[in-house]
């Protein structure tokens, strides 16, 4: 009695889902490639973070980075202001970028984890059809950007543990290639912190979905 129960229950939620998948794709074959809509991108980068003095208070370096891989996930919409049958003009908006990942820094090769916050990504955003299913997306992007960087075990030189963030802005482009609701791009930022020390460099790969 279970095992039917149990595969009633699958072949439910597998007809479910179809049923959505077969919903969307309908809708979307209505709806024009260059159109408003929701977005959301699964995104893998490397940051790199360099100052003219990260380890003052540890050390005499004159200039140090962090480097690590960070996987994110940004959702968001975009909207266009003018469009035609081939083209539009138009702005992207992420609500939140969140990441979170591990590198090394130059400071005894300490390993860290790296976590990553952005609120209020925008971007302008041009769009050229290529075919009725597929069009390509060029933007430029402007976002604050906060990286929190902590040793996955504390490095103590002078007892004071190895830990520090950066804070600031970014601005940056991107070209992201779309087929249908699915999406792949590529984007590049660089940044300063807004106390003037550090510099941002944060170059991602990506692919999400667009409906």
């Amino acid at each position: 009695m279970k095992k039917i129960s149990y595969l009633i229950l699958l072949t439910s939620l597998y007809l479910c889902t179809f049923a959505r998948a077969k919903v969307i794709s309908v809708n979307q074959s209505k709806k024009d490639i260059i159109s408003n809509g929701f977005f959301m991108n699964f995104g893998l980068g490397n940051a790199y973070i360099l100052s003219k003095n990260v380890y003052s208070r540890l050390s005499n370096t004159n200039k140090s980075y962090e480097t690590g891989l960070i996987a994110s996930i940004e959702p968001g919409n975009q909207w266009y202001f003018h469009s035609t049958e081939t083209f539009g003009f138009g702005l992207q908006a992420s609500y939140i970028q969140l990441g979170i990942g591990s590198g090394t820094s130059n400071h005894g090769g300490t390993e860290l984890k790296l976590e990553e916050i952005r609120f209020g990504k925008v971007a302008a955003q041009f769009s050229k059809k290529l075919t009725k299913k597929s069009v390509i997306d060029l933007s430029l992007q402007l976002s604050p950007l906060c990286l929190f960087l902590v040793p996955h075990k504390n490095n103590i030189v002078n007892d004071t543990p190895y830990d520090f963030q950066f804070t600031g802005y970014n601005i940056g482009a991107g070209l992201r290639y779309r087929y249908r609701i699915f999406a792949f791009g590529t984007d590049i930022n660089i940044g300063n912190s807004f106390d003037g020390y550090f510099i941002a460099i944060y170059p991602r790969i990506y692919t999400g979905f667009k409906f």
